[in-house]
């Protein structure tokens, strides 16, 4: 991080990091500047100094009180889990995709049905789609996969 200014060190909470992890950074750093200023006032117009061991340990809780207070999502990493777990931040994750029930219908007597799926990763990434054959009891009779490459989702379906 570049500590050269307060407008540098906040600037450097804008990389490739989770909303959650620059909200708690960001916060930090303001608590830690607001905290300094604190124990510096304490020490000088109330002759109060803090210990550093004390000032360092009332600092990492009002980071982790105020981090706990954050709606926003972190990434599935280490990197994210580590920092927040170091700092005793609840770690938000965003909620799986809902799973809905899909129940299959047979086919007309004497009718095939395929039932076709196709999916892509990113937009375009890798990309795929499959298949599966069944007659009116069920009874799969053939079924395909194919990978795309790097394909759109539209594309793969």
């Amino acid at each position: 991080m570049d500590t050269t200014s307060i407008t540098a060190l906040l600037k450097s909470t804008q990389r490739n990091w989770s909303n959650q992890v620059r909200q708690v950074l960001t916060t930090s750093i303001i608590h830690t500047i607001n905290f300094i200023w604190f124990c510096r006032n304490q020490a000088r117009f109330k002759d109060k100094p803090l210990t550093f061991h004390s000032a360092l340990s009332k600092l990492k809780s009002t980071i982790s009180m105020s981090g706990n207070t954050s709606t926003k999502y972190a990434y599935n990493n280490m990197h994210d889990f580590s920092l927040l777990r170091d700092l005793h931040i609840k770690i938000n994750f965003k909620a799986g995709p809902r799973i809905l029930e899909v129940i299959w219908k047979p086919s007309s007597p004497g009718r095939i049905k395929l039932n076709t799926d196709g999916a892509s990763k990113g937009n375009p990434d890798h990309s795929g789609g499959g298949g599966i054959f069944r007659d009116q009891n069920g009874i799969v009779m053939a079924c395909f996969a194919c990978y795309n490459g790097l394909e759109n989702a539209l594309f793969a379906e």
